[in-house]
């Protein structure tokens, strides 16, 4: 029985673990994600000045 709770708890530490390993890459690719659309803007602002529109 102790070793079943031992291993339970094993489990419930890496599930830990990997959640919060995928929020912390989740909010990593939102930053980045945020970036490029930002610096898409630009790029779209730019060429319209460009092209005159």
């Amino acid at each position: 029985m102790s070793r079943s709770a031992n291993r339970l708890d094993e489990i419930h530490s890496q599930t830990s673990k990997y959640v919060n390993n995928s929020l912390d890459t989740m909010t990593s690719m939102d930053g980045k994600v945020g970036a490029i659309t930002y610096r898409m803007g630009e790029v779209d602002d730019n060429l319209n000045y460009l092209l005159g529109r």
